[in-house]
């Protein structure tokens, strides 16, 4: 199954990108990328990362002997597979080159940009992959608008070319957390209800924290993935509008909110009863969750003998629940009158 999905996906990245050779991405200017472009620059360095660990070192780190941790470490090569092909399929694949299609499309010097993106990322996920596929890997890497000059591809064969090494990556990816995550609620939702997939629907998206500055700015992006039409609301334009709608509280406590009558073409009591049962069984399940977050961080043994970075991450967490709580509490109260 991967086989053919290797070589679909190249055979659709080669048609969009072109012939044409790609700049350098050294030499594209930092602002020039957008959050999409640094999110799958991260996850590239993120899987180069986990690939060199799980195969091991290539050689000792000191005095040409191998010490009884490097022996050891490494040759886990399901987790390498897995690694790699994780990347190529589930964000690659799922999301970078389905978000990069608009400006493919569009042309001019953004597109430049994205195809200098998407051909680094898929050249390097086929240099990682190359040692386990190496056929389709080759043929598809020979077909990659890369300069024979020296300056990009530095060998007329994948299996000669180097490994591949990360690039710093920067926070500006994370809001595009933010695009998946909505994306993923609102087709949680068409699939709750039964929604064709062609539909276009109406969705509002209700901010919180950090997403009040970016989610205007990825409005457009949610939509084209989502085949929705979003826009942005405060929390007061949000309570002021129909209740009967469908709620998604999602990371950071940011909503996804779909009109019950973009859903099932009306606004019936049983509809209602559905939505509600439904939020109430989310809201069991975050409190549950809380819970379980809670007593971990009252528990001395954990605070005191845990890294601080995991502790830290522990009470983020809880935080991010306690608001989720919050927010479901209060569209169950509007919807349904109680908790």
């Amino acid at each position: 199954n991967f086989l053919t999905k290797l070589w679909n996906i190249g055979r659709i990245l080669l048609t969009k990108v072109g012939s044409d050779p790609v700049e350098r991405l050294d030499r594209i200017a930092p602002l020039s990328l957008t959050s999409a472009d640094h999110w799958i620059l991260g996850r590239l360095t993120v899987a180069i990362r986990e690939c060199d660990a799980a195969l091991g070192p290539v050689r000792p780190v000191a005095d040409g002997r191998w010490s009884d941790a490097e022996r050891s470490a490494g040759m886990r090569l399901d987790a390498y597979a897995d690694a790699a092909r994780r990347f190529v399929w589930n964000e690659l694949a799922d999301w970078y080159l389905e978000a990069v299609k608009p400006r493919l499309i569009a042309g001019g010097e953004d597109a430049d940009v994205a195809r200098a993106v998407l051909v680094h990322a898929f050249d390097n996920a086929l240099r990682l992959l190359q040692p386990i596929i190496p056929f389709i890997t080759e043929t598809l890497w020979a077909r990659l608008p890369l300069r024979l000059d020296g300056t990009i591809r530095e060998s007329e064969f994948l299996a000669n070319a180097a490994w591949p090494a990360g690039i710093a990556t920067h926070p500006d990816g994370e809001p595009f957390e933010l695009v998946r995550n909505a994306v993923i609620a609102i087709r949680q939702i068409r699939n709750e209800y039964k929604v064709k997939p062609g539909q276009q629907l109406r969705v509002m998206l209700v901010p919180m924290g950090s997403d009040v500055t970016t989610a205007p700015m990825l409005a457009e992006t949610i939509g084209t993935l989502a085949r929705a039409t979003v826009t942005v609301a405060s929390g007061a334009a949000a309570a002021a509008a129909d209740a009967r709608a469908a709620h998604q509280v999602i990371a950071g406590g940011t909503e996804v909110v779909i009109p019950m009558s973009e859903l099932i073409g009306s606004e019936s009591a049983e509809d209602t009863a559905k939505e509600c049962a439904r939020l109430r069984a989310e809201l069991a399940n975050t409190q549950g969750i809380l819970g379980g977050v809670t007593a971990k961080l009252s528990n001395e043994a954990f605070t005191s003998r845990a890294k601080p970075e995991v502790v830290e991450g522990a009470r983020a967490q809880q935080r991010e629940l306690a608001q989720k709580v919050d927010a479901l509490a209060r569209k169950i109260e509007g919807l349904c009158g109680t908790h």
